[in-house]
């Protein structure tokens, strides 16, 4: 903000050497604002090919979902949202981004809807891009990882709310023991460690375990049935199921015996 030289004085050194400076700053901006047009191009183009990654192994491996417009809606959806909210959080702070997003709950409802190989590619391609987005890519890359993978086998089939509470306690766990060992790696000794980092564990076990809610939505919104809502509907005082034991108990225990014979069959093939 201040005067350097007016038109018609003398250019002395000291006025010579603020002028050079100046000239350098000007340069380095302009370098610098070229080299960020080429970072955010190439962040664009990583991202681009993630995606076409998803899209051929849908539709090599999973072509009820590829051939599927609302499937693949929900899919790309549901992945694009959660990666656009994380970068908002990351322009906000990336710490507590990084740490209290809830990355587990992307694989979590696409087990609940899908399969669970499904779930970690797409766990996959989301931590992959928010690798990119954040700057701690392999802190971030290996713990999410890690907690997305022990998500998805803690919840192989969900049969009860209660399996959200215990997935949440195994995430948080998984979360401390992958910082802990992160920072041992990094610093050698646990001397300086966060605790504010633990709570943060804390509030994305929260979040997760309030993931019924959001399947419960996605569920209206998009007309899928998860396996808590069939569950739900076996209910035997559910009105219809009521309503049939009273008025016809005969078919009512041949149809409770039908289907008895038909879920001893799945289990023994390992059917659902």
């Amino acid at each position: 903000g201040e005067r350097i030289i007016d038109r018609g004085n003398v250019v002395t050194p000291q006025v010579k050497s603020a002028i050079d400076y100046l000239k350098k700053e000007y340069t380095d901006n302009n370098l610098n604002s070229y080299e960020s047009k080429y970072i955010t191009l190439s962040k664009v183009v990583i991202i681009a090919i993630l995606f076409i990654m998803l899209y051929i192994y849908l539709a090599v491996f999973r072509h009820n979902i590829f051939y599927d417009l609302r499937k693949l809606l929900f899919v790309m959806s549901l992945l694009t949202c959660f990666t656009a909210i994380f970068f908002i959080g990351v322009s906000l702070d990336n710490v507590k981004a990084s740490y209290i997003m809830p990355f587990a709950l992307v694989p979590i409802v696409m087990a609940t809807f899908f399969d669970s190989s499904t779930a970690v590619v797409v766990h996959v391609v989301e931590v992959m891009i928010a690798s990119i987005v954040s700057t701690y890519s392999t802190d971030l890359v290996l713990m999410q990882m890690v907690v997305g993978i022990i998500a998805i086998a803690s919840l192989q089939e969900m049969s009860r709310r209660s399996q959200l509470a215990r997935c949440a306690a195994l995430v948080m766990i998984s979360y401390s023991i992958c910082y802990l060992a992160f920072f041992m790696m990094e610093k050698g000794t646990l001397n300086g460690i966060s605790k504010y980092v633990f709570v943060y564990f804390l509030i994305n076990a929260i979040f997760l375990s309030f993931s019924n809610l959001l399947i419960y939505v996605l569920e209206k919104m998009f007309g899928f049935t998860s396996s808590l809502t069939l569950i739900e509907l076996t209910d035997l005082n559910q009105p219809l199921l009521r309503q049939l034991s009273e008025s016809c108990p005969g078919t009512f225990q041949h149809v409770m015996q039908v289907s008895n014979i038909a879920a001893e069959a799945a289990h023994r093939i390992g059917a659902n």
